[in-house]
């Protein structure tokens, strides 16, 4: 009996830290909301984030995330955007990680204690490459005949990227490349080498539409 009573309650206890929030909306703006078991729930300013939440934004539409590691988020309209794995304990013991996936559309974001404390945990994966930080400021955008040059001719589809400050390290099947302050660059698919831009890309640097 009590051995069923212990299995209980570690069963009870998983459960509500695996329902535990990894952070809240800050900001949601126009169509924001979330993919969760299977159900859509829409975010609001203050709506708490779920692991395994896939977040998206339609047209006109955007949100800003702050995980408990203090990490912001921004995530531009038309993204897809999924907390894969995470795990804060509000110190550094090392069990600190953080997985998220870029299914389409794009973000910027501040990286948080993950992104400091323990790099080599953090990871974010797109179609075309998995990126990996050193303590960083960047920004992805996936395109896929939706992104514009300003003269209006379209943009090379593919993974476009651009670092504020610190370092990404950009790999895939054709190997790892890292970019620092101020580069930019593109990858056009999952077995093509990434290739440094000489300037950002217009779209890469719009600012997020509603605010």
């Amino acid at each position: 009996m009590r051995h069923a009573l212990s299995l209980l309650v570690l069963s009870l206890l998983a459960t509500a830290a695996s329902a535990a929030p990894i952070g809240r909306i800050l900001v949601a703006v126009g169509d924001v909301s979330a993919q969760r078991n299977g159900k859509t729930v829409p975010l609001k300013a203050r709506a708490e984030i779920e692991l395994g939440d896939l977040i998206k934004t339609g047209p006109a539409s955007n949100a800003q995330v702050r995980l408990t590691d203090g990490a912001i988020i921004a995530i531009k309209p038309i993204t897809e955007f999924k907390f894969d794995d995470y795990q804060f304990s509000g110190k550094q013991d090392g069990t600190e990680k953080g997985a998220f996936s870029l299914v389409k559309g794009g973000f910027r974001t501040i990286t948080g204690a993950i992104g400091k404390q323990n790099p080599q945990n953090y990871k974010v994966s797109t179609p075309m490459a998995n990126i990996g930080i050193r303590g960083t400021f960047y920004n992805l955008a996936i395109c896929d005949s939706a992104c514009f040059n300003p003269d209006g001719s379209k943009a090379e589809d593919g993974l476009y990227g651009g670092v504020t400050d610190g370092k990404i390290a950009v790999t895939n099947q054709a190997g790892e490349k890292t970019f620092g302050n101020e580069e930019f660059f593109h990858v056009a698919s999952a077995n093509e080498t990434p290739q440094s831009l000489i300037a950002p890309p217009a779209f890469l640097q719009d600012k997020l539409e509603g605010q």
